[in-house]
């Protein structure tokens, strides 16, 4: 019973915000005397020990989160100060029942709460999830649209076709490159015209020009300048249409 001792406090303050195991160090042949079953136990589910948790940004915890957090997360919704890592881990969880929470935060006032919805979503590939990011695509926000073009990628969705199209014109580097991406992904022949027009992604390197912007090297792809970052992303999406 002694050696159960500091497991059992270690226990109490996992569930009281904690990592598992962070109020005490144990010594190996203290951790060996515990039976699995009780080493093996999460943290206790509070709504109290989830809001810590969220405030306080305790990855470990909230990575350990199982569907029995379900009900603390939706309820950390109402808290604007934690409603984007609520979004994610509520989203990690992968259940159905998230979806009309998310669909109900498109519009939030924060582009992190929004960036968060379209990430969210991504892992709920039916109807209204997809409508939901395609409507993300045209968000004012880079971040929110950059999410969203990532999630509809993920998702292959042929629909998002002509908005991610659109977006690689889009005056942010980020924003074109995950639109890139996607494209990619999506597996569509006719993404190859508008990435490269002249359906050679080599030819068109070698003919980019070259000049120096204020954030660094920028080059001109098919009229189109791009960072020169982006040139790899395009090469990789062109090679996966082929």
């Amino acid at each position: 019973m002694k050696k159960l001792i500091p497991v059992v406090v270690a226990f109490w303050a996992a569930s009281h915000g904690g990592g598992a195991f962070s109020a005490l160090e144990l010594s190996a042949a203290e951790v060996s005397g515990v039976p699995q079953a009780l080493r093996d136990t999460p943290p206790q589910v509070t709504t109290e020990s989830v809001m810590r948790a969220l405030q306080q940004r305790d990855q470990p915890v909230l990575e350990q989160l199982g569907p029995t957090a379900y009900d603390a997360l939706v309820a950390a919704l109402t808290d604007e100060s934690v409603r984007p890592d609520a979004v994610f881990y509520l989203g990690q969880l992968r259940d159905p029942r998230a979806v009309v929470h998310f669909l109900a935060l498109t519009n939030d006032p924060s582009p992190s709460v929004r960036g968060s919805v379209a990430h969210a979503l991504a892992g709920f590939p039916d109807a209204q999830a997809r409508h939901a990011l395609m409507v993300l695509l045209d968000d004012s926000e880079r971040l929110v649209r950059s999410s969203a073009a990532t999630g509809v990628g993920q998702m292959r969705d042929p629909q998002a076709f002509d908005l991610l199209v659109g977006l690689l014109k889009h005056h942010d580097d980020e924003v074109r490159r995950s639109a890139v991406r996607a494209l990619g992904s999506l597996g569509d022949q006719r993404a190859v015209e508008p990435l490269i027009p002249d359906f050679s992604p080599l030819k068109a390197v070698r003919r980019a020009t070259t000049t120096q912007t204020t954030d660094g090297q920028c080059v001109e792809v098919a009229g189109v300048p791009w960072h020169a970052s982006l040139v790899p992303d395009t090469l990789s999406a062109l090679k996966s249409l082929h």
